[in-house]
């Protein structure tokens, strides 16, 4: 499996001649524009995105903010394939003047087959990433208007997803909190764990490491959402991060839990060649 980084939380996983998308987030708005503005997708960097993907199986939406749905409804008019999400996405998708059937809604425990993706969606809870708080709560009702602003992209259901390929399996955690629930019963040979937020529950690290088992943590979502071109990957050290969102104290958290787990530092728009 080979697997990129898009930044934020998005990642595009690869394998036999087939691709899964999860939070595909292409347009990276400037600073202004998301405090500010209405958010238009960048239509011509998203059809060069997909132009260059082969075969997409699927798109997986962790959540509904910004960061994470924006791009969706034009990756999902540049392809034949369904989304997976909940009713916020649903929404979103039939405001942008897509068939409502083009998300296969999702309730929490189902297992789905997409192309050699097995694929598990689990409940999720957002993290209290700002001031202690979750940022944009609540669902995306059917009546919004696009453009809309940051604000608009309230983060709806939360899933966490689980993607297996012939026995090796990835976690992704979109955001820092999670269900207990949700890890009963699950391993993942590589946890994708969520930066922002984590310090409020850096207790539940321990938690994580005893469900999943991980042998690789690959810590992601601590970029500043902005100034990635998808022609100019940018290695882990030249990452802009987003303030107080360094993904070093986590990794020290972690291996102080666990001095055999390997650190993978992605960095964004670099293909990694998954071996386990």
């Amino acid at each position: 499996m080979r697997i990129t980084w898009l930044g934020a939380a998005g990642l595009v996983l690869e394998h036999d001649g087939r691709t899964l998308l999860i939070d595909p987030y292409i347009t990276r708005p400037e600073k202004l524009k998301l405090a500010f503005g209405r958010l238009q997708p960048d239509k011509p960097r998203i059809r060069r995105f997909v132009k260059d993907l082969e075969n997409v199986q699927g798109v997986l939406v962790s959540h509904t903010h910004m960061d994470h749905a924006l791009d969706l409804p034009d990756v999902l008019s540049l392809t034949e394939c369904p989304a997976i999400g909940g009713r916020s996405l649903r929404n979103l998708v039939m405001a942008a003047g897509l068939d409502g059937s083009r998300v296969m809604l999702m309730h929490g425990g189902e297992k789905l087959r997409l192309g050699p993706f097995e694929v598990a969606v689990l409940p999720g809870r957002h993290g209290k990433a700002v001031f202690g708080r979750v940022p944009i709560p609540g669902e995306i009702d059917e009546h919004i208007s696009l453009p809309a602003k940051t604000g608009e992209y309230r983060h709806g259901d939360v899933w966490l997803f689980r993607i297996c390929v012939d026995g090796i399996c990835i976690f992704h955690q979109g955001t820092a909190e999670f269900l207990e629930s949700s890890l009963e019963g699950i391993s993942a040979h590589v946890l994708f764990c969520c930066v922002p937020g984590w310090r409020k529950i850096k207790e539940r690290l321990p938690l994580m490491l005893r469900k999943l088992s991980p042998r690789i943590v690959a810590p992601f979502h601590f970029d500043d959402f902005s100034g990635f071109k998808i022609d100019r990957p940018v290695p882990y050290d030249k990452i802009k991060k987003f303030p107080g969102n360094s993904p070093e104290p986590m990794i020290d958290a972690f291996l102080g839990l666990d001095p055999k787990l390997k650190i993978q530092r992605l960095g964004i728009g670099i293909p990694w060649d998954l071996e386990v």
